[in-house]
Formats: C-alpha cells, structure tokens, sequence
C-alpha cells in the first residue's frame, strides 16, 4: 500500500516511470516480516518490466538517493547472486519504525539554470496573439 504521505511527498514525485515500477516491483516482494531481505536482481527487473538492465540501474540508484530503499547486501554478478534490499517505510524489525528516509530528501535548486530566450522574437513582442489579432 502506497500511504498518502508517501504519495503527495516531493521525493515520490520526483521519481522517474522507471523508478516507481522499479519501487513497486521490489515492494511486492516484501511480505510483512522480510525487509531487509527483499532481492529483485536488474536482470528479472528488466524482463519483468520492460526496462533494459541500464535503466534498471539508474531506478534503483535513484531510488538509493531519494531514500525509498537501502541496499543491505551487495550482491555478486560472478555467483549469481542478487543484491538484498529494504523499503524505508516498513520496518526493518517490529520493535522498530520505518526509517522514512524519503521523507528527508528535498530537491536541489539548479543555480546554473539560465532563462530561454527566443531570437526571433524582439524584446517586448506578443507572444500571445490577442483577440484583436485573431479577428483577422
């Protein structure tokens, strides 16, 4: 169950298509007692999803930074083992509460973003027609 907190959060909002498949494939895995223990290697996330194994990486990497899950152990690709992995907002252990980490993450502000400007367009020009240029 995706809680509503989680839902309106700016981090779940932020996450790519890729990502929340990603999250909600992994949380089907999780079965009330095995957090921390949750494995869904890239391979079964590509072919379950249709995701190439790249972009695979990339959900669960961000996924990783926005605080939904937290690898608890680094899988092997040469034993073909799969990394295991918990969800932030089930407890890891009953007497515990959920870490929510995605809960902390806010956006950074891009300070090397910089205005578009349009060339063609003489400073001060309509960019909107107005309705006595639509009458025409």
């Amino acid at each position: 169950m995706l809680t509503y907190s989680m839902a309106r959060s700016p981090a779940w909002r932020s996450l790519s298509g890729a990502s929340v498949k990603v999250f909600l494939e992994l949380r089907c895995h999780f079965n009330g007692k095995n957090n921390g223990a949750l494995f869904l290697s890239y391979g079964d996330a590509s072919k379950r999803l249709g995701l190439s194994r790249s972009t695979v990486k990339r959900a669960f990497d961000e996924l990783q930074e926005k605080g939904f899950i937290r690898k608890t152990r680094q899988g092997a690709r040469h034993c073909r083992l799969a990394s295991t992995w918990a969800v932030t907002d089930r407890p890891m252990h009953p007497s515990e509460p959920p870490s929510n980490d995605w809960r902390r993450w806010q956006p950074t502000k891009n300070k090397t973003s910089v205005p578009i400007r349009n060339s063609d367009v003489p400073d001060g020009a309509a960019t909107v027609p107005t309705e006595a240029n639509c009458a025409a």
